[in-house]
């Protein structure tokens, strides 16, 4: 209630006077010149005294004064105005302001405010039978945002309906789009599906940004498939339209996903020229969603258990500072999907430099986050966070039953590349319990001698095979294979080491007898392993290098590292949790099984094996 309602000001001061004495209204604190009623139920029972035709001609009275009070910021009294119009019968001007006080709501991530005001505006709509396609589009936006995948799903099926009931072909496209964005949280066959309905759509419009956009949904898809060289094809296309165009938002999200796409296909040094830049053009748009999925995956790019077998050229801290800032931002707009990404990749980057309990727990949190609102794809990525830091650990039973679940429910979605990095972490599990035979059986299935050793997924399942036959004591395998893949990862120089290969590779001279190349290999390996403050695998390359000199009959040599490689394990072994505790199981005494578990191996690699 605001005395400004006409120029009888003097009188309605006075009315107002009245009604703070007898106790039913009080001014407002920071707002000269408004009151509000004591109770709702004085407001209800004074609003119900008027008659119909009163209150229709105060609700417009009112709207037309905020409305010239209010003309240079509309934004701020939008929802006011939805009410009053609505209140004066005068729906269509309604409408369009509970849209507008929704869009309001969404550009500072307000979203269950957002779902009410685009829901007034939908009945407002449903009222007038004039319903907008662009309403339902954007409250399901905001379903999706907040996790409600079904309430998203039924908003777009409203939206693609009455797009097509009214022509209107750019809404049509719009939706098919969003049900591509949709889909890829529980399957990427449908997320493919529509994206080339978009695309088909888009070329049928013939404008060039909708074919651009729409080819990017398109490249996402193979990407997601594992076919990244197809993928490349169709964001090149993009990123030349947006080029053409200027159009920076495009120019943006088609850098962010290239980047992706670099990443998938082993190539961090391209993924991170992608991301520098899709960073900087997201800053300039002021775009915290855009920032939150670049500065998760740019982050990302520093040694860890998903870059451990490519050339990387990121910093722990630097990745690490742009991680947290984009999981802080997450929680800040409430965008649970992208607060569980975040937190599943900080996890695996703590884990890969020994910070286990803080990697425990963001795992956990991923893995809670995506479960609640059913984000099958972070639902599978939490997985994954939290079965390596277990295999990590040498709690293989544990890491199987992980993967064996992830495996599963990446072949549901459909996503080719999930499918195949859980599959090699399952079998590296299995080997970690001397399961030879099922790991060779799931890795046969997985694996032809001419697969290549290019994507992230293909070199994992190329190390589990390493793995497999350093267990199974073919050395000569195993060297031919961390030759291969050494020699086929992107970017490296001749002599450059790959730390974990190196592992890998000393191990199989060393089953060889060849002691000192392998003292050679494993000394580099271990140089650029301390550069990169790669504790996990510390301990592992001093307990090979210890079998490589007691080869040479070096005694002393081989204790000195094999007590470094012990105190490394006992170094680490603090920052495990004594047990750890989830949902799904009982509680695992992680720090003894790490324990009791690296000290075997160790003395098993002192002897060469």
């Amino acid at each position: 209630m605001t005395p400004k309602l006409s120029s009888a000001s003097v009188r309605v001061s006075a009315f107002l006077d009245t009604l703070e004495r007898v106790g039913l209204v009080q001014p407002e604190r920071d707002k000269a010149g408004t009151y509000s009623f004591r109770h709702a139920l004085m407001q209800e029972a004074a609003y119900e005294s008027l008659l119909r035709n009163d209150r229709r001609q105060l609700h417009r009275f009112t709207a037309h004064a905020l409305e010239r009070d209010h003309a240079a910021e509309l934004d701020q009294v939008a929802a006011l105005l939805a009410y009053h119009y609505d209140g004066a019968d005068d729906s269509e001007t309604a409408m369009t302001f509970a849209t507008r006080a929704g869009d309001v709501a969404a550009r500072v991530f307000a979203y269950a405010e957002a779902v009410v005001h685009y829901t007034h505006a939908i009945a407002l709509g449903e009222q007038l039978r004039h319903s907008s396609p662009y309403v339902y589009r954007a409250r399901a936006q905001m379903h999706e945002r907040r996790g409600d995948f079904d309430a998203a799903h039924a908003d777009l099926e409203c939206a693609l309906n009455l797009a097509q009931t009214q022509g209107d072909g750019r809404g049509e496209w719009q939706c098919l789009m969003d049900f591509g964005f949709l889909w890829a949280s529980r399957s990427y066959e449908r997320a493919g599906a529509y994206s080339e309905r978009a695309l088909d759509q888009a070329l049928a419009l013939r404008e060039p940004s909708l074919v651009a956009y729409s080819m990017n949904r398109v490249g996402n898809w193979f990407v997601n498939i594992e076919r990244p060289a197809e993928a490349l094809v169709y964001h090149r296309r993009a990123l030349e339209i947006f080029q053409e165009l200027q159009d920076e938002r495009g120019l943006a999200e088609t850098y962010d996903l290239l980047g992706m796409c670099m990443i998938i296909a082993g190539d961090t040094r391209a993924s991170a020229e992608y991301y520098q830049r899709a960073i900087s053009l997201f800053r300039e748009l002021d775009d915290r969603m855009g920032l939150i999925s670049s500065q998760t995956a740019y982050g990302f790019l520093h040694r860890n258990y998903d870059t451990d077998l490519i050339v990387t050229e990121k910093s722990f801290s630097t990745s690490i500072e742009l991680m947290e800032q984009a999981l802080r931002w997450a929680q800040e707009i409430e965008y649970r999907a992208g607060e569980s990404n975040a937190a599943a990749q900080l996890g695996i980057s703590y884990a890969s430099q020994g910070q286990y309990t803080r990697a425990l727990q963001l795992a956990a949190r991923g893995l809670d986050l995506a479960e609640r609102i059913q984000h099958h794809q972070w639902i599978v990525g939490a997985l994954y966070t939290m079965g390596t830091i277990h295999a990590e650990l040498l709690n293989a039973e544990y890491a199987q039953a992980l993967f064996e679940r992830g495996v599963e429910l990446a072949r549901a979605t459909r996503s080719e590349y999930w499918a195949r990095v859980m599959t090699a972490w399952l079998a590296i599990s299995l080997i970690g319990q001397s399961q030879f035979a099922r790991a060779h059986e799931i890795l046969d299935r997985a694996l032809q001698d001419d697969t290549p050793m290019q994507t992230m997924a293909q070199r994992r399942l190329w190390s589990a095979r390493v793995l497999l036959a350093l267990g199974e004591k073919q050395g000569a395998l195993a060297l031919d294979l961390t030759t291969k893949l050494m020699a086929s990862a992107a970017n490296r120089d001749a002599n450059q080491a790959i730390p974990l290969l190196g592992y890998m590779q000393g191990r199989a001279l060393n089953q060889l007898r060849e002691f000192e190349r392998a003292e050679q290999v494993l000394r580099a390996a271990l140089a650029q392993a301390q550069v990169e403050n790669l504790r996990p695998l510390l301990w592992r390359l001093h307990g090979a290098l210890s079998g490589a000199l007691e080869g040479q009959a070096r005694a002393a040599d081989a204790q000195a590292a094999f007590d470094e490689s012990r105190s490394r394990i006992l170094e680490l072994a603090q920052e495990i949790p004594s047990e750890t505790r989830d949902r799904q199981s009982a509680a695992q005494p992680l720090r003894g099984i790490f324990l009791d578990r690296t000290m075997t191996r160790i003395r098993l690699m002192r002897t060469g094996l």
